[in-house]
């Protein structure tokens, strides 16, 4: 097989059954140097290292999709529970203010209604205001002691501003996510679903809606992120030494044939 290619190329290499065969050709005493490789043994244990990276991968993936598809099934639970509790109280506001107030406050959320100004002026606040900043709802009303935009860490203020100018229309729907400081120091992610409506006595406009702790969620998703980039790194390193394998065994081989040369 070698001597057909001798014309044309000095080294070869050849597959030969189950061995891959790396053929030198010395000119001078018109001899071929064989150095014949059986590939079982390494392909067995490249196709092993593949499978466990493969079943590495395949196992953080299922994981990533469950982990995900759980969330997203309470978060939008939850959601829809929430929403419709907020269409319940409306509808009874009008039998009883204090059947209202009570229905609001066992929502796992703030419950709000504000001014569209800088300081977010609460016209209105649940009780779960406190569970998230530590304060109760009595210092926002009317920025009695403080403001709710005080709460909004400085490092969102902007984003969360123009996100609220880009629907400036009536009726118009907004969903915000952004980090608040509770009192005790710690940060929270919230998730705020609201919308702009128009006071019918002043005909200002105003903001309602419901905000929610989404921090578990942050949490799950930075913990995604890091296993992704785990995962990431463990393949590339895997990938370098079995191409380095490879090329070490070529450069021996070459250099092998040109001292016998």
């Amino acid at each position: 097989l070698a001597r057909t290619q001798v014309a044309a190329q000095a080294f070869q290499r050849l597959r030969l059954h189950d061995h891959e065969v790396f053929v030198a050709h010395i000119p001078q005493q018109n001899w071929f140097l064989l150095n014949a490789i059986p590939i079982p043994p390494i392909s067995t244990r490249i196709e092993k290292s593949f499978n466990n990276l493969r079943n590495i991968a395949l196992l953080a993936l299922i994981a990533e999709l469950l982990i995900a598809t759980a969330i997203l099934a309470w978060s939008h639970h939850r959601s829809r529970a929430q929403f419709n509790d907020l269409a319940s109280m409306q509808r009874r506001l009008a039998r009883s203010e204090q059947h209202y107030r009570t229905l609001v406050d066992n929502i796992p959320g703030i419950v709000f209604r504000c001014k569209r100004d800088a300081d977010w002026s609460l016209i209105f606040a649940s009780g779960m205001i406190r569970a998230f900043s530590g304060y109760p709802a009595e210092e926002f009303i009317a920025n009695r002691s403080r403001t709710f935009a005080s709460l909004v860490h400085p490092d969102d203020r902007a984003q969360v501003e123009q996100q609220l100018h880009a629907s400036a229309d009536d009726h118009a729907s907004y969903v915000l996510e952004y980090r608040i400081r509770h009192r005790q120091g710690e940060q929270r992610w919230v998730l705020e679903h609201g919308r702009l409506t128009a006071n019918p006595e002043s005909g200002e406009q105003e903001r309602e809606g419901v905000i929610l702790d989404i921090s578990a969620l942050k949490q799950a998703e930075t913990q995604l992120q890091r296993l992704n980039a785990s995962l990431e790194h463990q393949v590339e390193e895997r990938t370098t030494e079995l191409r380095n394998a490879i090329r070490d065994l070529e450069t021996f081989n070459y250099a092998l044939s040109h001292d016998l040369k």
